[in-house]
């Protein structure tokens, strides 16, 4: 028996966070290498998405918890994502550094990305 694989969509609110840290690291610490290796780490952990995605943790804290966000620790981020279904598909709707105030981001990935989940469904 095969395991079911989701589609993977990284929101453009997702892409923007991980592009602002790969950019933080490439013009703040000149470092091109590391920059791309963030990157490289980050993409391939945000694919393995694909499967299983309800390995991870729903959060605890509401609204995101009846929103069905889910998320996972990953190198100094949490990855923050829900899962449609329906339509086997796996949105991430944030990355976020773990010193970060997670809550006040992700109500503004939350406010970004209502226009794609609700097209969505």
């Amino acid at each position: 028996m095969s395991e079911k694989q989701y589609e993977v969509i990284v929101t453009p609110f997702a892409e923007s966070s991980l592009q602002d840290y790969a950019d933080s690291i490439r013009y703040d610490l000149l470092d091109d290498e590391t920059a791309d290796l963030f990157l490289d780490r980050m993409e391939q952990a945000i694919r393995e998405l694909g499967y299983l995605p309800y390995r991870y943790t729903l959060v605890t804290k509401e609204p995101w918890h009846s929103n069905g966000i889910r998320f996972f620790p990953h190198i100094g981020y949490n990855i923050y994502y829900w899962i449609n279904e329906a339509r086997m598909r796996v949105y991430v709707t944030d990355v976020i550094n773990q010193k970060m105030d997670q809550d006040k981001r992700l109500l503004k990935a939350m406010i970004a990305n209502d226009k794609v989940k609700r097209e969505d469904n």
